[in-house]
């Protein structure tokens, strides 16, 4: 994308794909998601219990409410490592299939996505198709919103994505 281009999306996109550039990722690439033992995602969910715990009841809710759509509700930690999904996995696409408990959606491993990019903006982040950094997320649709303590600090991510291809 043309830096002219980078002009017309919002501001908190055109910042995440300036960093994203600033790590010397090429939007070309197909980033792969990480590869999780049961060891890492049995410490991850020790780590995030709090969170995990607190976001339940809302991420059954959001669960139920996307179960006969193709979109998939997950709950990421401070890091955006994800903690758990709600939805229908048949209709998961050929990314969303790949999310699980343990697995990296930040910026430096998918680069501008909305888990990620609300994880580094600490704001609410809409990214629709050809926002996604990496050419090949150029399918998909995603909402997330970050959660706080109530001191402020940011303790993980809540993300509706959807593969629209």
């Amino acid at each position: 994308m043309s830096n002219q281009a980078l002009a017309q999306l919002p501001l908190h996109i055109a910042d995440s794909w300036q960093r994203c550039r600033g790590m010397g990722m090429d939007s070309g690439f197909n980033p792969q998601p990480n590869a999780v033992s049961r060891h890492q995602v049995r410490d991850l969910l020790e780590r995030d219990h709090l969170l995990a715990h607190v976001a339940a009841e809302e991420l059954r809710t959001l669960g139920q409410a996307v179960a006969d759509t193709e979109h998939l509700v997950i709950l990421a930690d401070d890091r955006g490592h994800i903690v758990s999904t709600a939805g229908a996995p048949a209709a998961y696409g050929p990314v969303l299939r790949h999310a699980r408990s343990g697995v990296d959606c930040s910026e430096t491993r998918f680069g501008t996505n909305a888990a990620g990019t609300a994880l580094a903006a600490g704001l609410a982040v809409y990214v629709s198709r050809q926002q996604h950094f990496f050419n090949v997320l150029h399918h998909r649709d995603c909402l997330a919103v970050p959660i706080f303590r109530p001191c402020g600090t940011l303790i993980g991510v809540l993300d509706v994505s959807c593969e629209t291809r």
